[in-house]
């Protein structure tokens, strides 16, 4: 059986996870289904329904009567179990094809995605969006998306609408002459990361920036805290690094130190994690 392209099958990533991104909704709009314990979408406004803090006892006798039916709406309005009942059959699908074109040791969709992005297949072909793996873990609970599956963008003063942050010091920021600022880390036992890429917003001079931090390597599937990467960096924009310790094609997940070399003598630079090439900004 002919498979999909790697091309074709990300591209239903993308559009699986936007679908999912659209229905849950965002923090920041307040609209949408919500996300389970939090305050926001129409979840929680059903919650808000059966919170005993607004009963009086004049609301006995009708909440006995309508009360069941509000707890089992409550229970079917988790917003992984609406999403799901929408989506199911196209991941049941989607797995069907892939685990059926003769790859070995590839039974599910899991499986398929790490043959081709830290197996046999190649390296960081078939990545999901950070968002696809908590669709995918509730439908797939027993198989659930491994961290090298999925990678996790995080671009300076980019906003993620999902989790409600902006990326003011993307993974960190570096100012000449006065040091470095933290920024967002990404949790390697769930994700890869991204491409690692210094963002130099402004700069006199010309040298080399090393970066500190902790790379995924696709090669033993885990973390490395400590490893390092290295450019020279000499005009404003986005450059990918070139040398330093992290293994070949990693990832970086988190960044504990930014250095400039002396002969920038003024500069502002962050670091990022960027999403595979090609790919679309989600969502």
């Amino acid at each position: 059986m002919a498979a999909l392209s790697n091309t074709a099958l990300n591209l239903i990533l993308d559009d699986l996870t936007r679908i999912h991104l659209r229905m849950i909704g965002t923090q920041a709009s307040g609209y949408g289904l919500g996300k389970t314990g939090e305050a926001w979408g129409a979840g929680y406004v059903l919650a808000s329904l059966i919170n005993p803090d607004l009963l009086t006892a004049a609301d006995l006798e009708p909440i006995v009567e309508i009360g069941a039916s509000l707890l089992a709406a409550e229970d079917a309005f988790r917003p992984y179990t609406i999403v799901g009942s929408q989506l199911q059959g196209v991941f049941n699908a989607l797995q069907t094809h892939l685990t059926g074109v003769g790859l070995t040791n590839v039974n599910t969709i899991n499986d398929y995605l790490t043959y081709y992005n830290v197996g046999t297949g190649g390296t960081w072909q078939t990545l999901a969006h950070y968002t696809f793996k908590d669709l995918y873990d509730a439908l797939f609970p027993q198989a659930c998306l491994d961290p090298w599956n999925s990678y996790y963008e995080v671009l300076q003063g980019v906003v993620d609408p999902y989790v409600g942050l902006t990326y003011t010091n993307a993974l960190r920021k570096h100012v000449v002459g006065s040091g470095n600022t933290a920024g967002q880390s990404i949790d390697g036992t769930k994700y890869s990361g991204g491409t690692p890429q210094l963002n130099v917003t402004a700069i006199t001079g010309s040298g080399v920036v090393t970066v500190t931090g902790t790379a995924f390597d696709p090669l033993t599937k885990t973390t490395i805290v400590g490893a390092t990467w290295t450019v020279t960096a000499n005009a404003t924009g986005r450059v990918a690094f070139t040398g330093g310790t992290a293994p070949a094609n990693s990832h970086i997940c988190a960044v504990s130190n930014i250095a400039a070399a002396a002969g920038i003598t003024v500069g502002t630079m962050y670091v990022e994690a960027a999403r595979p090439a090609g790919r679309a900004l989600l969502p």
